[in-house]
C-alpha cells in the first residue's frame, strides 16, 4: 500500500521510521523505503485483512497511482469500497469511475465479483491491463473514420482470456466497464469492440490514447454520474 495512517487516523505517505497503520484493519505497518521500488507500506503480520489480494501489487501499480494523482480530477488512492479497496477512484464534478490496474493473471469470477461491487456502490469500472509482455503479437492496423471518430483496428495472436472476461462485461452483459490495455510507451489502447476466438479477444477496435488523457478517457465514457 502507497498509504497508511498515523495514531490520529491521518493518511501519510511511507518515510524512513515512520509510524503507522493500516487504514484497513488497524494493524501495524512499517515502511519499506528502498533504493529499487516506490516507497510504500507493508504488514507486520498480515492476518485478516482486505489487503490480502494486495499486498504483493507491483511498482507499476504505485507508479500508475502517482500518475493519476496528477490528473485534474479529485484522486483518491486505495479508497476502500464496500469490502474492497480499488485502486484508484476518480471523481469529476458529474462523474466517477473506479480504476483496477492488473498485471498478472486473474480468474473470470474475481473480474466479474469486483467489477459488480463498485457497480452496486454507484462507481463505472476502468480496468486498466498491462500486457507489455506480450507487445510482440499485439498489433494495430489501419485508422478509420465513422461518423463522429477516428479508430484503428486491432489483432492479437495469443490474446490473454481474462482480457476477454472483462470486455465481456461490457460488450455482452452491458455492465457499465471499460477496458484499457497498457502496451505502448506513452499511450495505452481502449478496446471498444472485440471478436472472440477460443474465449479469447483475437481482433477489433478500439482508440489509442496518450497516457496524460487516460484520466479524461475514463471520466468520459463513464455512464454513472455522481
Amino acid at each position: 500500500m502507497m498509504y497508511a495512517v498515523d495514531e490520529n487516523k491521518n493518511r501519510v505517505e511511507a518515510r524512513p521510521n515512520i509510524r503507522a497503520f493500516c487504514p484497513a484493519c488497524g494493524n501495524p505497518v512499517y515502511s519499506a523505503c528502498g533504493d529499487k521500488n516506490i516507497w510504500h507500506f507493508r504488514h507486520e503480520s498480515l492476518g485478516e485483512c482486505l489487503w490480502n489480494n494486495k499486498e504483493n501489487e507491483s511498482d507499476l501499480h504505485r507508479a500508475w497511482k502517482k500518475h493519476f494523482m496528477k490528473s485534474r480530477y479529485n484522486c483518491e488512492i486505495e479508497k476502500r469500497i464496500s469490502e474492497r479497496i480499488a485502486d484508484v477512484c476518480l471523481v469529476s464534478s458529474q462523474k466517477k469511475a473506479v480504476v483496477e490496474i492488473q498485471k498478472s493473471f486473474i480468474d473470470s469470477e474475481e473480474i466479474n465479483s469486483r467489477t459488480l461491487n463498485y457497480f452496486r456502490n454507484g462507481y463505472n469500472v476502468a480496468w486498466l491491463f498491462d500486457v507489455r509482455d506480450v507487445s510482440y503479437n499485439f498489433s494495430l492496423h489501419d485508422i478509420k473514420e465513422d461518423e463522429k471518430y477516428r479508430y484503428t483496428s486491432f489483432k492479437w495472436k495469443w490474446a490473454k482470456k481474462y482480457v476477454g472476461d472483462a470486455i465481456s462485461l461490457f460488450q455482452y452483459l452491458r455492465l457499465p466497464c471499460q477496458v484499457y490495455l497498457s502496451i505502448y510507451p506513452g499511450s495505452v489502447f481502449q478496446i471498444k469492440k472485440a471478436y472472440f476466438g477460443n474465449n479469447a479477444p483475437k481482433r477489433g477496435w478500439g482508440y489509442k490514447i496518450p497516457k496524460d488523457r487516460l484520466a479524461d478517457s475514463i471520466i468520459r465514457n463513464s455512464n454513472i454520474k455522481v
